[in-house]
């Protein structure tokens, strides 16, 4: 796990949330912005082949979130940001899918899961996430007997007893990135705003890109 100060500036951050804001659905009918029980919700920006199922079947990137597309696939003019570098250096630059996941204020805490096999789970802050907020909680000592190598993304609950934790508590902007199968979870928002964060999936490429 490292967590990056600065990833994004404040006008990338504006962008990615002028769309957003622009896709937002909470009537739980479409993939986009659907908002369960918890007070959580998702909306998907784009969504590689790789991750096509019945609750999410397009693929590419989603009308309308232009703005996002130019913050995570800028020009080749454009100086390749930090994230960026780490996850080519790890050989692992093909991303299946960028998402706002936001705990609405009084959101419960997620239950506990992996994101995928391998890869990294990086999530991006679009504000300040104090311990209040709901930061995402890494348990670094659950074993990953629970993985099933044939489906992508896997939820089980921990074991018995104290486990070792980590809260990625951070400023706007900042990027936390961990092993995609690093038990995780969103953890319950106690205060009176909505904590939105990005979130990408970064992989090795899947030999469906483009297709």
């Amino acid at each position: 796990m490292c967590i990056i100060l600065n990833a994004l500036g404040d006008e990338e951050i504006g962008s990615i949330m002028e769309a957003y804001d622009g896709l937002l659905d909470l009537n739980g009918v479409t993939a986009i912005g659907e908002k369960d029980a918890s007070k959580r919700s998702g909306t998907r920006f784009y969504n590689c082949r790789c991750q096509q199922g019945p609750k999410c079947a397009f693929k590419g990137w989603r009308d309308g979130a232009e703005n996002v597309r130019g913050v995570y696939e800028p020009s080749e003019e454009e100086e390749e940001p930090v994230w960026r570098m780490v996850i080519n250096e790890m050989n692992i630059p093909h991303i299946a899918r960028v998402e706002m996941v936001t705990g609405h204020s009084g959101c419960r805490s997620q239950a506990w899961h992996v994101d995928a096999l391998r890869g990294v789970t990086a999530i991006f802050a679009m504000t300040d996430v104090d311990i209040q907020k709901g930061p995402t909680e890494i348990n670094f000592m659950e074993h990953f007997t629970s993985l099933d190598l044939t489906r992508g993304k896997v939820k089980g609950g921990l074991g018995e007893g104290e486990v070792e934790r980590t809260f990625a508590a951070m400023p706007k902007g900042s990027l936390v990135m961990f092993n995609a199968n690093c038990v995780h979870r969103g953890t319950a928002n106690l205060s009176k705003f909505d904590r939105p964060v990005c979130v990408l999936d970064c992989s090795a490429d899947c030999g469906m890109v483009g297709l």
